[in-house]
């Protein structure tokens, strides 16, 4: 017989989970649809709004499209694989295939799908330990229309904090207008989720009632989030350790438990096993201490970390006292202890430097536990009302449900009519686009394409198929030393003079320079001074040195990690490697064409039509492609 009442919450399951979707991407349409209208291009994730996708992650999404996985290094020959994750670009590659290479409608395929796939696995986890619809589509709701999935434990740091990160998403009273919600970063979390939640799901499944299916489940899962974002698979990797030590002292009482959970531990460690080697095997090369120092947020020494962690102690001493009244005084044991092992991680995971002698990015442990601490806290609300009618309870949630719904549909209208910053900032001169198209229909595969600007290298690794010669931080294996060489290569073959170098490289950090002061400082009242612009003259470096000359200050977890002005030292040293270099011809470089384009102008140099290696083979718009002859 058909549960009509099973039907109805599945239909309405479903179309929450696309109004999620649609909301997520409804922003981004009518940008476009604005954008259109002007006859500009549309750009979904521009670098000055998506840095960290543009030369982190998309890059490596379009190297699986373009056949190359397990991904290595994007900007040289060498081919050891990268120790960044591997599931993520294997993820990102899906809606790239699906969209046919377009990176634009591939990233709102991503931001729809995963989006809504989030929302499902979500309803899911609160099926499985709040065991209630109403409360259930409440988590899935407030885990992807607002922060608490990701940010939940600073909201509760300062007034300031609740209001904006808690209550305020709450009020369908829109302000500014938000062009993405909370979920949209890539890889972490709308990537990261869509594995981290599932593991959850197992992990509950298998302590509410432990098997061995479910117990080589959660330990593949656990396994499978070492190829997917560092701190969420050492979180979860603790928290089974703690469990196993619970079970292990209590195996007399429930011998079966300890086995399984000693079965998790293998299969993670089988899974696991291969990054293990993989990062051993690298460890040692001599490109990867530059390799980690331009990468990690890594903090160094055995420190305490005191007056920024008071706020977490206390909030994490309130959930375990919560978690005694609610769980353990209720002769629910066995759920304390779990909750217990997800609250009691957090300390020792902000405290790691005292063991280990270095924290990697502290202030991302909270991201693995906020979804954890959402839950709980709807935990234990669940249990506190009650003997409250149910009625009323269902009712209170669905107001809450669709205070938070309208907000964002709100939102998402305000873009009917974008602000003109806002358009600004998600668009593109139309010529340096019909230049990736170009390259994509017109040049041989994976082109090598030499140009002066790291944001044109950025924006070729995503847009196209090709390998362009000056690398970003996070994706090449090179030393400083090389990726500096190729630098000033590029600037002495477009003949850049050093005193605009000293400018340049003098300029890293200071990208809250107005327009009229850059103008100022470079001497030319004809910048255009564009969004890019100001990256691309006062963070010429930052695609590559990224957290490299950062401040050392390591008494925090709540370091914003400043991208400070380059060294004096080091600005001297390569303006004297630059006036050293001999000359060069560009037959002597592994490149096959040079792009020429508005920030390579921004940049300054010679002409290069008039060049005898060089032959002209696009030209449209102020871009220039040539060719470079080898015969």
């Amino acid at each position: 017989m058909v549960d009509g009442k099973k039907i109805t919450y599945f239909i309405l399951l479903i179309i929450s989970a696309l109004l999620v979707g649609i909301l997520y991407v409804a922003p981004q349409f009518f940008i476009g649809r604005a954008l259109k209208a002007q006859d500009r291009p549309h750009l979904v994730a521009p670098y000055n709004l998506h840095s960290d996708e543009m030369i982190n992650y998309l890059p490596r999404g379009r190297e699986v499209y373009d056949g190359h996985f397990f991904v290595s290094d994007l900007f040289s020959d060498r081919k050891l694989f990268s120790p960044t994750t591997a599931l993520p670009p294997l993820i990102m590659s899906l809606p790239i295939f699906v969209a046919g290479g377009n990176i634009n409608f591939a990233y709102q395929i991503a931001q729809f799908s995963f989006s809504a796939l989030i929302f499902l696995a979500f309803y899911f986890l609160g099926k499985v330990v709040l065991r209630s619809r109403p409360w259930s589509f409440f988590l899935a709701f407030a885990a992807t229309l607002t922060p608490l999935a990701r940010d939940l434990p600073r909201g509760f740091f300062s007034l300031d904090s609740f209001l904006n990160k808690i209550v305020k998403n709450f009020v369908p009273i829109v302000q500014t207008q938000f062009d993405h919600l909370a979920l949209y970063r890539m890889d972490d979390p709308l990537i990261t989720f869509l594995i981290f939640i599932p593991t959850l799901i197992a992990l509950f499944v298998f302590w509410q009632n432990p098997k061995k299916s479910t117990a080589v489940l959660f330990g593949a899962l656990v396994g499978l989030l070492v190829y997917t974002y560092l701190h969420y698979w050492m979180y979860l990797a603790l928290v089974l350790f703690l469990l196993t030590v619970y079970a292990f002292f209590n195996r007399r009482k429930d011998s079966a438990r300890f086995y399984y959970l000693a079965i998790s531990c293998a299969v993670f460690l089988l899974f696991a096993l291969p990054y293990i080697l993989n990062i051993l095997n690298i460890s040692n090369l001599n490109f990867v201490a530059d390799w980690r120092d331009r990468n990690n947020a890594e903090e160094i020494g055995r420190q305490i970390y005191l007056s920024s962690t008071i706020p977490h102690y206390i909030f994490y001493a309130i959930l375990a006292l919560a978690v005694y009244w609610v769980f353990w005084k209720q002769k629910k044991q066995d759920t304390a202890v779990l909750w217990w092992s997800f609250i009691g991680v957090m300390p020792l995971l902000l405290n790691m430097q005292i063991m280990v002698g270095f924290n990697v990015a502290p202030d991302h442990w909270f991201f693995a536990f906020s979804p954890l601490a959402l839950l709980l806290i709807l935990s234990i609300a669940i249990e506190l009302v009650k003997k409250i009618d149910k009625k009323w309870i269902v009712a209170a949630l669905l107001i809450l449900i669709s205070l938070v719904v309208a907000k964002k549909i709100v939102n998402a209208f305000t873009f009917i009519n974008p602000m003109p910053e806002v358009l600004e900032a998600h668009t593109i001169d139309r010529p340096i686009i019909d230049s990736w198209d170009w390259i994509n229909q017109d040049l041989p595969d994976e082109p090598r394409i030499g140009s002066t600007s790291f944001l044109t290298s950025a924006h070729l690794a995503v847009y196209t198929s090709a390998r362009p010669y000056l690398p970003t931080f996070f994706n090449t294996y090179l030393t400083n030393e090389e990726g500096e060489e190729r630098v000033l290569q590029m600037q002495k073959l477009f003949g850049a003079s050093p005193e605009f170098l000293g400018i340049l490289f003098r300029a890293k950090g200071r990208s809250e320079m107005t327009c009229e002061e850059i103008r100022i400082l470079y001497k030319n009242p004809l910048l255009k001074c564009s969004p890019l612009t100001l990256h691309n003259l006062t963070d010429y470096f930052y695609p590559f040195y990224y957290y490299y000359f950062r401040e050392k200050d390591y008494s925090t977890i709540n370091s914003v990690y400043p991208h400070l002005e380059m060294p004096e030292e080091r600005v001297r040293g390569l303006l004297n490697r630059y006036e050293d270099m001999p000359s060069l011809n560009w037959r002597d470089l592994p490149l096959d064409y040079v792009y020429s384009g508005p920030l390579e102008k921004e940049l300054a140099g010679s002409e290069l039509e008039n060049n005898p290696e060089l032959k002209m083979v696009y030209e449209k718009g102020g871009v220039e492609i040539y060719e470079i002859i080898r015969q």
